[in-house]
């Protein structure tokens, strides 16, 4: 994980070092307003579009959807606790999940990703998922994707990096559609408090290797 020092736009939350993950599946895009309504029966999103990432919702309210979801379909919650500060995640459920940011990183370091458009030819706004595209879509750009985990500096870094970072900060990465060329770097990390809402925010499904897929 982490850039290399001569990597142009670099921040040093960066240090590399390495991570062992373990198999797992990731969603090819990430949820739509279509989905999160057809199970949450509401759509949050300023962006209005049945096929643009679902956002303006909390990192929170991406748990509930996920083991909404996977109740629907007849999978383990993956969540507990959802109801205090510090919920509990489940690795052996087989339900639907958030990525860890060692899987985020992974998923982007991996696969080709292609830069996001330029926002003047977005027209200022999130885009729609291609459904004819079975590749990983908007990894990098449209909206940040909320990872599982609290964010905290690397072992490696510099601890001075930690002094001005709320204690409960969540992970969020990939960029968005209002961010610089700079920004769309799989190793880039930012973090957002777990209860705030913005519509550059989304997130993208993921679920354990070891359980089966062929009911979805």
């Amino acid at each position: 994980m982490g850039s290399p020092s001569s990597e142009k736009g670099r921040d040093p939350d960066e240090t590399l070092h390495r991570r062992v993950v373990t198999p797992f599946w990731i969603a090819n895009t990430e949820v739509t307003q279509g989905l999160y309504y057809d199970i949450m029966r509401s759509n949050p999103s300023t962006h209005k579009h049945r096929l643009k990432p679902v956002e303006s919702l909390t990192w929170f309210e991406s748990l509930f959807f996920c083991n909404a979801l996977s109740t629907f379909y007849r999978r383990d919650q993956v969540y507990a606790a959802l109801d205090t500060e510090t919920p509990t995640y489940n690795t052996m459920r087989n339900g639907f999940r958030l990525p860890t940011e060692d899987e985020w990183e992974w998923m982007a370091k991996n696969h080709p990703q292609n830069l996001p458009p330029h926002q003047n030819q977005t027209g200022w706004t999130t885009q729609p998922t291609k459904t004819n595209n079975p590749n990983l879509q908007w990894v990098l750009g449209n909206v940040w994707e909320f990872c599982w985990d609290t964010y905290t500096p690397y072992q490696t870094d510099d601890n001075s990096i930690s002094s001005n970072i709320p204690h409960n900060a969540k992970v969020v990465r990939g960029g968005s559609w209002v961010d610089q060329q700079d920004i769309f770097r799989s190793a880039n990390r930012a973090y957002v408090n777990p209860r705030n809402k913005t519509d550059t925010i989304g997130f993208r499904l993921a679920l354990s290797f070891s359980f089966k897929t062929t009911d979805l």
